[in-house]
């Protein structure tokens, strides 16, 4: 009995490790080629930052700078994901030298972190010796249920009902009246692309499935989080921080859809490309991690 005990109790330390560290037991730290990896990472969200187009109005930047860091979490696993996040935000509010304010602050953390989940859940999946197909097509369906459902209760029910209405012309009362119909359009615009893009992709990519359906899952998780439910109240609330408390006057004119709308559109367009480039780009950084993994196995059992 004990001793059943103490494997199950090693099984459960080796499973928090593998969710932690994925590269364990390779330490990363203890080889260049996996630094190396990790900071050129870091590097090309950095330099990824220079090419973004920012949009003041709306407080919209379009950019693939994060797709970096979405590897990192993926690969790393939380903990670097995390802290990851936390220096290439650091280093990215040095380079711009614009103001520190928490609700951005957060956010590249958070990616990683969300990063990490799902690609650990892609590592308990390709585990299996028979990886179903089924549960990763409804794991995705799921997902952006859940988060669409989510993010439309969240605008619609908490954040719209705190706009204190200053509009006066015939558009800005039209779309103020009518905002919960726009705020569920614009998330179903979405959603309707998505689901599009995945059967295009799952035909496309149909010998890795499971991997495809959990990365339009996180573009699409990270998409609903980041630019549909906190874009436009960081955008509120930093224009709030900067001025004194007082309200943006786009969002007391026309409320939450004066952001949402044009971030629907970005992510639209946007998602289709960042997709494709983590389906090739993540495939080939696992080939050389494994390869870096078991070079150091095999040194371990030669020595």
């Amino acid at each position: 009995m004990k001793q059943i005990f103490t494997i199950k109790k090693e099984q459960s330390k080796n499973r928090l490790l593998s969710f932690l560290f994925p590269l364990y037991p390779l330490k990363i730290f203890s080889s260049v080629n996996s630094i190396a990896i990790l900071a050129v990472l870091i590097a090309l969200r950095l330099v990824l930052q220079k090419f973004s187009i920012f949009i003041p109005a709306f407080s919209l930047s379009i950019s693939l700078a994060w797709t970096p860091l979405i590897i990192i979490g993926w690969i790393y696993g939380p903990i670097f994901g995390l802290v990851s996040g936390i220096v290439t935000d650091s280093l990215a509010l040095l380079m711009s030298k614009s103001t520190w304010f928490w609700l951005y602050a957060i956010q590249e953390p958070m990616l990683g972190l969300i990063a990490s989940l799902f690609g650990y859940a892609y590592r308990l999946l390709t585990n299996k010796n028979n990886p179903n197909k089924i549960w990763s097509f409804i794991f995705f369906q799921t997902i952006l249920l859940i988060f669409s459902s989510i993010c439309i209760y969240i605008l619609i029910f908490k954040v719209s009902t705190d706009i204190r209405f200053e509009g006066k012309s015939s558009l800005e009362k039209f779309l103020y009246s009518n905002s919960k119909w726009v705020i569920l359009s614009s998330i179903i615009f979405f959603a309707v692309c998505m689901e599009t893009l995945a059967l295009v992709f799952f035909k496309k990519f149909s010998k890795n499935f499971i991997m495809c359906a959990l990365i339009i899952s996180l573009v699409c998780s990270i998409s609903i989080i980041f630019s549909f439910v906190l874009g436009p109240i960081s955008a509120n609330e930093y224009y709030k921080f900067i001025h004194n408390g007082i309200d943006s006057p786009y969002f007391v004119k026309y409320g939450v859809i004066f952001y949402l709308i044009p971030r629907a559109i970005k992510e639209s367009i946007k998602a289709p490309i960042q997709i494709y480039v983590l389906i090739v780009l993540i495939p080939i950084a696992n080939i050389y991690i494994n390869q870096l993994k078991m070079s150091k196995f095999l040194k371990w059992k030669i020595g």
